[in-house]
């Protein structure tokens, strides 16, 4: 029998290229990640743009697959970092900041490739506040150099968190970033990300067939993600005042228009599903200029896949007096089709997310605490060492 020394061993495993990775996804050490991330990260590019991409409620899910530490056993997590992308800005230095963030962790059984529209849906029930309060903690992000091509920067972007216990068994750790403002207002800096293989979003498709508005100014729609297990629902951004009616009618799609008698406008739904919302802050707010949202959501889409590919058709009615003679701001039209999610055997990350714009009805400058329903989901999250 041959015995090898302590040394030894370790110096035979080293040769053979077993290494423990420290970061989530795991793998990502000294290898660049494949995407950057904006929202809750960079800043405004210019003092003139619309997009301040710090103020933001972004939850990235990582599916236990990519855990750095055994899955089968707990992990207890007490410090996170991250480090600036490769890619962006495309040259020179990250711009020095401080940003106020909030980070609540959880672990859930939300499968990953299908995030709920719903924020809180992705969480479990062991959710905790880890680190600040609104107003109260930064987080410093530093001028880092641009690494070389192929090489990573450091990860110095370190966020110190209540302990928190991953537990053994666990199949999805959720990573909630609230951030509420920067104390730059203009400058770059977006984190490394990975990015999932995947064949788009699968979130179901959505098209304008009616164009014309009975409102003034228009009532933009926001594209949402309508697919298996997820939310059917629109945000509109309507720059009326805060506090109106709207009534959201989703159902089939009628052969031809029928006129709206006193308007300039067509119906086009026969209903079948109501959603009712009342419109958020007006063009005079302070923080929140021009935007009038309101999110209308039908309900859960239930997980059949019979369903996939099925369209609802949809248009919205505002009840202001203002609008028109008739009192009614009646919206435009649109279809949207159920999706499917992502390919749960390729996509083992994603992200669902919000991000802030001034004076644009594109986004708005949203409250990351009452930002209750995603607009946006993707299969990409931010790398981060984990200590």
């Amino acid at each position: 029998m041959i015995k090898l020394s302590l040394f030894a061993t370790v110096a035979l495993t080293a040769s053979i290229g077993i290494s423990q990775s420290n970061t989530l996804p795991k793998g990502y050490d000294t290898t660049p990640g494949t995407a950057n991330f904006w929202a809750g990260f960079d800043i405004a590019s210019s003092t003139t743009t619309t997009f301040k991409y710090y103020v933001a409620r972004s939850l990235f899910m990582y599916d236990a697959s990519t855990f750095p530490w055994d899955p089968k056993k707990p992990k207890v997590i007490d410090k996170i970092s991250f480090r600036r992308s490769e890619a962006y800005p495309t040259t020179g230095a990250s711009t020095a900041h401080k940003s106020k963030w909030v980070v609540i962790l959880s672990t859930s059984n939300q499968p990953v490739h299908r995030p709920n529209t719903k924020f809180d849906a992705n969480h479990g029930s062991n959710k905790k506040t880890v680190f600040g309060a609104k107003g109260a903690q930064t987080v410093a992000f530093l001028a880092t150099a641009q690494p070389a091509k192929g090489k990573t920067a450091a990860f110095d972007v370190t966020v110190d968190i209540t302990n928190f216990l991953v537990p053994a068994n666990s199949k999805t750790l959720v990573v909630e970033i609230r951030s509420y403002s920067s104390d730059v207002k203009v400058g770059k800096w977006r984190v490394d990300c990975v990015i999932n293989s995947g064949t788009g979003y699968n979130g179901g498709t959505y098209s304008r067939f009616y164009n014309t508005h009975c409102i003034d100014p228009k009532a933009f729609y926001s594209s949402r993600a309508n697919y298996l297990d997820g939310n059917l629902g629109h945000i509109w951004r309507t720059g009326r005042k805060q506090g109106l009616p709207v009534i959201g009618i989703a159902g089939t799609r009628l052969k031809a228009g029928i006129k709206v008698p006193g308007t300039t406008c067509e119906w086009h739904i026969s209903p079948v599903f109501y959603a009712v919302g009342v419109t958020s802050n007006g063009p005079k707010h302070a923080t929140n200029p021009g935007q009038g949202g309101v999110y209308l959501d039908w309900g859960h889409i239930p997980p059949f896949a019979s369903l996939v590919g099925v369209k609802v058709a949809h248009q919205t009615v505002i009840i202001d007096p203002a609008a028109n003679k008739l009192g009614l701001g009646i919206t435009r039209a649109g279809e949207s089709s159920i999706g499917t999610g992502y390919d749960g055997k390729l996509v083992k990350v994603s992200a669902v997310y919000s991000y802030g714009a001034a004076n644009s009805l594109a986004n708005t400058n949203l409250d990351p605490d009452k930002e209750t329903y995603s607009r946006y989901f993707y299969r990409r999250v931010p790398i981060m060492l984990i200590k």
